[in-house]
Parts: C-alpha cells; sequence; structure tokens
C-alpha cells in the first residue's frame, strides 16, 4: 500500500507526536508499505532524507518564513488555516505519488483538504489533542474542561497561551473552517475521551470516527538505556512539562504533606509562567533525552500524572506501564482509559492535592502494591497498547478505506 504520512512536525523536531508519526511510519514501512513523510521544513532541515526504506520530504508555506510569529522558531506550527503555498505543494506532491491513503496529523490537515477534494484519495486524521475545536489545544477554560467551545470567550481564554495578536485569528481559523472538516473519511481518536468530545462539538457520526489508541515501542539502543546521569536510590517520577496544566503545582503540593525519604524526580521542560524551587528532596532534571526518561521509569517507585487538563492518551502513562510501575493519576481524559483504577494504579480527582497526597502515600507504605500494581499495569499495556498491535488496527482502517473508495 502506498501511504503519505503528513504531519506538521518530524524528527529532529522532537515531541511526544513526532516520535509517534516516526515510529508509525517506520512500522508501515517495515511491513512493506510505501511510506512516505511530507513535513514542515525550514532553513538548517534537508529537505529530502532516507532513513532505510521510509523517505522524508519537508516543504514550507508562508508562515514559516516569519519567525517572529512563533514563540519557538524550532517548532513555526502550521496555522488553523489553510497556507495557500504549502496546499499547492502538497496537491503536486499527491499528484506525482498518487497514495492509496493521507494519513494526517496537527493543523496542516486544512491544507490537505485541497488534495483530498481534487483527487479523492482517502484521508485519515488522527486528533492527538483538541486542535480543531480549541485554540489552545486542552480544552481547557481555567481550570476545567470547556463545556462553550466555538465562542467568542475563546479568545480571551486562549491569550495566556497564544498572546493578544495570536488568539484571534487563532479562535476564527478554527471556527470558519470547522465545516471543511467534514471532507475527512475517517478520524482516529487516541481515547474514548477525544473521541465523545469531537463527536459533540464537531457533530461527527459514529461511522466517521473510531479509538485507536496512542502505543509504546521498547527503547532500541540498549547501551543508551543505561547510559547517562545519577539518579536517586528512592525516587516517584514525573514526566512532562512544568506546567499548570500538567498538574505540576498540585504535586507539589500534594509532595509537602507527604512524610517520607522518598525523593521525587522531576523530567521535563519549563513552561514560560511556571516557576519553582529544587531542594534535597525535589530534584528537576531538564531537557533529558529519552533514553534517561526510560532509565528513569525503570529506577523510580512508581509514577504519576497528575494533569488537570484531559489528556488525549498521554506516552508518559504507557511508559511507566511498560516498565512494570504503578501509576497514580489523574480520573480525567485519556488517563481513564489507561489506568485501572486500584488494579494498574490509582486515580484520583484533578487538581486535588489531598487526594493525590493520600495516593502516593499508600504506594510509599506499600510497596508490595505498587509492584503488584505495576505488573498488571505491564500486562495491559501489551494486550492495548503495543505498537504491533496498534499498527495492526491502523492497516485494518487503511484497508477498509482502500477497498471502499
Amino acid at each position: 500500500m502506498k501511504i503519505l504520512m503528513v504531519s506538521e512536525f518530524f524528527p529532529p523536531v522532537m515531541g511526544g507526536l513526532e516520535r509517534h508519526v516516526a515510529e508509525l511510519s517506520r512500522a508501515l514501512a517495515e511491513k512493506g508499505h510505501k511510506v512516505k513523510v511530507l513535513t514542515i521544513g525550514w532553513k538548517g532541515l534537508q529537505p529530502y532524507e532516507k532513513q532505510d526504506s521510509l523517505e522524508i520530504f519537508r516543504i514550507s508555506g508562508i508562515f514559516q518564513r516569519f519567525g517572529f510569529l512563533y514563540g519557538n522558531k524550532n517548532r513555526r506550527f502550521h496555522p488553523p488555516m489553510p497556507d495557500l503555498v504549502l496546499a499547492k505543494k502538497i496537491s503536486s506532491f499527491v499528484k506525482d505519488f498518487w497514495p492509496d491513503i493521507i494519513h494526517c496529523h496537527g493543523w496542516i490537515v486544512y491544507s490537505v483538504l485541497q488534495s483530498k477534494k481534487f483527487f479523492n484519495v482517502p484521508l485519515v486524521v488522527t486528533f492527538h489533542d483538541y486542535g480543531l475545536i480549541c485554540p489552545k489545544r486542552t480544552m481547557l477554560r481555567g481550570t476545567s474542561i470547556c463545556r462553550v467551545p466555538f465562542t467568542t470567550e475563546c479568545i480571551s481564554c486562549a491569550r495566556d497561551g497564544l498572546g493578544s495578536y495570536k488568539s484571534k485569528p487563532t479562535f476564527w481559523g478554527i471556527r470558519a473552517n470547522r465545516s471543511k472538516i467534514k471532507l475527512v473519511d475517517r478520524f482516529i481518536a487516541v481515547s474514548s475521551f477525544v473521541k465523545d468530545v469531537h463527536q459533540k462539538y464537531l457533530d461527527l457520526g459514529e461511522s466517521k470516527i473510531c479509538v485507536i489508541p496512542n502505543f509504546h515501542s521498547p527503547v532500541v539502543n540498549e547501551e543508551l538505556a543505561t547510559a547517562g546521569i545519577e539518579l536517586p536510590r528512592d525516587f516517584i517520577l514525573f514526566v512532562g512539562t512544568f506546567s499548570f496544566s500538567k498538574g505540576v503545582d498540585v504535586l507539589l503540593k500534594a509532595y509537602k504533606k507527604l512524610k517520607t525519604d522518598v525523593k521525587l524526580v522531576l523530567i521535563g521542560f519549563k513552561y514560560h509562567n511556571f516557576n519553582f524551587q529544587p531542594n534535597e528532596n525535589i530534584i528537576i532534571l531538564e531537557n533529558q533525552p529519552h533514553h534517561i526518561v526510560m532509565k528513569a521509569w525503570r529506577k523510580c517507585r512508581f509514577g504519576v500524572v497528575p494533569s488537570v487538563w484531559p489528556e488525549p492518551c498521554p506516552t508518559v502513562a504507557l511508559e511507566a506501564m511498560a516498565c512494570g510501575k504503578a501509576v497514580v493519576a489523574s480520573d480525567i481524559g485519556g488517563l481513564k482509559d489507561i489506568v485501572v483504577h486500584n488494579e494498574t494504579g490509582i486515580l484520583v480527582p484533578p487538581g486535588d492535592a489531598e487526594a493525590l497526597a493520600l495516593a502516593m502515600g499508600r504506594l510509599i507504605d506499600e510497596p508490595k502494591l505498587a509492584g503488584e500494581m505495576g505488573e498488571k499495569g505491564r500486562k495491559r499495556l501489551w494486550e492495548y497498547f503495543s505498537l504491533a498491535l496498534v499498527v495492526e488496527q491502523i492497516e485494518d482502517l487503511y484497508n477498509s478505506l482502500k477497498e471502499s473508495v
């Protein structure tokens, strides 16, 4: 099968979505499919790259030329509206390659829709977040899940993350292009919560959307898996952006309530408006490579995912389970699909520091229970979230769409 994978970003630009697209693309290529990746590029990145049987093409549009528009110049994302230059380049690429399937990730879908209209190639879009509904992509208004999207209140809500001059065009772009999304043949939601939200607010029928979760694939380079910095002997682990939406402030409050010698390690990236100070018990490791993260998962007592936003399908929880670790997590979003309460971990109300402290204290006081939960989590991972299983489900979806054309 000829598959065109279209993503806003692709390694060496790295994040959870980028890693997902890269590993999915390689897995499909290894199974004999002809896979080409089309992604956004700019100065410093090779316009063409071949990795074994996988081909990567980097193109740029109008907006990527203006670095001042972006807070992070290494992540010049596609806006929530068609980019006429990108749309033309994508159409030319589709005409030359003529894939059996186009699989799209991110706001770049707005520039892919023209190719769908012209060539009628089956188009699949994965919902990795809430970007087709929410300008911030989080579905979070204040500290609660938003129940009134597509209203002008979104503009003021988005100012905190996007700034005053970007929040308004981002909102109007999403709202104006809402009807065009109906051209997509099938949507993949990475969790039940993500499916329910998009069905409700995009008015999608049951046949238009299915749930296929994110996956975990094991570390390939075993030498790197044991290399790197020294970690404490005994610690609880958090991995993610140091931000309010990730519940880091709630985690710090909860940890202070514990009377324990077990340390707290936080690995991730600082968010621009979030600051806190480490001490002898709270250790902060910024900007660490993925093999350090996996080393930390192997060594920790258990993991904590205290998010207050409805994370679609956080891979950090899957990484913890792969390493046989119990997970204390917020009872919200896609975490409810991953963590089975009192079986593979403990679910607590989001934003509740007292409940989080009680759950963490329980697993500290009962290491045998934590170990049993971790082993059940490992088993659950390979039953529902393995790379092989998820790729097979995506292949089945591709085949059903190909046969229906």
